[in-house]
């Protein structure tokens, strides 16, 4: 074999080289980005199925607003922040024990924020620390897409803005809750959905 044909063959074989290496490039990014997406995917589920058990144990009368102590740039609306206790026993007595909870939506991410409460000789008191931690990122709902809506016993919508007397928590029986989750490089979002019947209303 002559130097120009080993030339060519060698200039061949890089190039067929360099095809082979971008391809499998390609496939390694796009199997990357499906696994983030579907792994990305099933934590807001996750999170989602985390809000709504919360909020079905919830008091409704209990229900205020944002932001919660410690959080004072959390946002103050319904809309998108709200506290509220869940109490632990199984009657319905409002006692101890008892956790107050707060989820909200800030900078791009669901918070929770967690107090909970517990008889100590006698007296209802609060652990020594308030727990708070990021459920998910990636989130991304707009003006259009709350991450609460309250519900009455006849399933109509409760304006947050002009509340019926007794304010919100008085009169809500179910809760929507809505995730707006940003793909790997944000060129789409997974709408995430689910309500929450509220087990304890009208009874504390």
């Amino acid at each position: 074999m002559s130097v120009i044909e080993m030339s060519v063959t060698l200039g061949i074989l890089s190039l067929v080289l360099v095809i082979l290496l971008t391809f499998l490039n390609q496939v390694m990014a796009v199997t990357v980005r499906s696994e983030n997406d579907s792994l990305l995917e099933r934590n807001g589920q996750l999170a989602l199925r985390t809000v709504t058990e919360d909020l079905r144990g919830m008091s409704q009368t209990t229900l205020t607003q944002c932001p919660p102590s410690g959080q004072p740039s959390w946002p103050t609306s319904l809309d998108n922040c709200a506290t509220f206790r869940v109490y632990h026993d199984n009657s319905n007595v409002t006692t101890c024990p008892y956790s107050v909870i707060t989820y909200a939506l800030y900078q791009g991410a669901l918070m929770e924020q967690r107090q909970d409460y517990a008889l100590v000789s006698g007296a209802c008191s609060s652990t020594p620390t308030t727990s708070t931690r990021t459920v998910l990122t990636s989130v991304a709902n707009s003006s259009a897409q709350p991450l609460f809506t309250y519900y009455d016993n006849t399933g109509a919508s409760i304006s947050t803005s002009s509340p019926p007397a007794g304010g919100v928590g008085g009169s809500v029986h179910s809760i929507s809750v809505w995730l707006a989750v940003t793909y790997t490089g944000g060129s789409s979002q997974v709408s995430l959905k689910s309500i929450a019947a509220l087990r304890n209303a009208d009874t504390r």
